[in-house]
Formats: structure tokens, C-alpha cells, sequence
């Protein structure tokens, strides 16, 4: 089948899988060339081990994809318990890709209020979306859509930057 030809589905893509194209350079730029680890750290650790720990850089041996350590904030007296859970989750990181992306977990303890429940107010920047942007919107009929496609647009080149 020649590449040229595109392939049209019965059904829509998520949001997601849309825009994980448009944020992978930005997690790779992180550090996160395996991103998913960072996306979906929920998913892999389960609900308990993610509310007081957070994925922060995964590093890999020179010129391999697997067996890398996976640098972890922590919340201060919880590393203990991570540490003895470290099999169990590098066991759970390796069945959720199907191979050993990470064999070493390091963790950093903190003290710092990103474990908080509080909500957090973010400061918000006003920003504007590129011209390029606004051109490829500007074709869109539905004001709304094309509302919520220039606030996306900037979001996106907010994050860039």
C-alpha cells in the first residue's frame, strides 16, 4: 500500500493519542524518552504509591533502551517504604511495557507541598496563539471550536517555551 494514501477510521481518536505527538519532544527534552512512565504513573504504581511520589527523570545506559534508573521525588518519610517496595515496583514498570525499561529506582526526598491535597491556584499568563496557529484556525466555522483550538494552540506554545 503506498504511504501517501491516508487511512480513515470509523471512529475518533482521543485527545490524547492526538496530541501525544505534539508533547513527546517536550517530555524527551525532560528526560523522558520512555514518556508514558510520566503519563501514566497512576496507572503503574496504583493509587496509593502515586499520591506521595512523583516520576522525575529516567536515564538510561549509553546506547540502550532498557535497564535505565528512574529518578523519583518522594515525600519526606515515605522513601523508606518505596525502597522496600522497589522490586515490586520495577516488576509493575516491566509488565506495564512488556520489558525492562528501568532496573534502578533513586529516589529524592522532599518536603516541598506538591503532595498536598490543597488544590493549588496557578498563576495564570496570558498567552497568545502563534499566527500560524490562528491561519489554520481561522478556517473553522464553529466560534467555539475555534475558541478552544486558539487557547489549546497557546497552551501548547506556552509549554514549548
Amino acid at each position: 500500500m503506498p504511504e501517501n494514501i491516508r487511512r480513515y477510521s470509523l471512529f475518533p481518536k482521543t485527545l490524547a493519542r492526538s496530541v501525544e505527538q505534539a508533547v513527546k519532544p517536550v517530555f524527551k527534552k525532560h528526560g523522558f524518552a520512555e514518556h508514558r512512565i510520566l503519563t501514566e504513573w497512576h496507572s503503574i504504581v496504583g493509587a496509593e504509591l502515586a499520591a506521595y511520589s512523583i516520576p522525575q527523570k529516567l536515564t538510561f545506559p549509553a546506547r540502550k533502551k532498557d535497564g535505565g534508573t528512574l529518578h523519583v521525588l518522594v515525600m519526606s518519610g515515605r522513601a523508606l517504604e518505596l525502597q522496600h517496595m522497589q522490586p515490586v515496583i520495577i516488576d509493575r514498570i516491566a509488565t506495564y511495557f512488556g520489558y525492562a525499561a528501568v532496573a534502578r529506582l533513586a529516589f529524592m526526598q522532599t518536603l516541598a507541598p506538591v503532595f498536598s491535597k490543597e488544590t493549588q491556584v496557578a498563576v495564570k499568563r496570558k498567552a497568545r496563539p502563534s499566527a500560524a496557529t490562528a491561519a489554520l484556525v481561522a478556517e473553522c466555522d464553529d466560534s467555539e471550536l475555534r475558541g478552544a483550538l486558539l487557547s489549546l494552540g497557546a497552551a501548547l506554545a506556552t509549554v514549548e517555551n
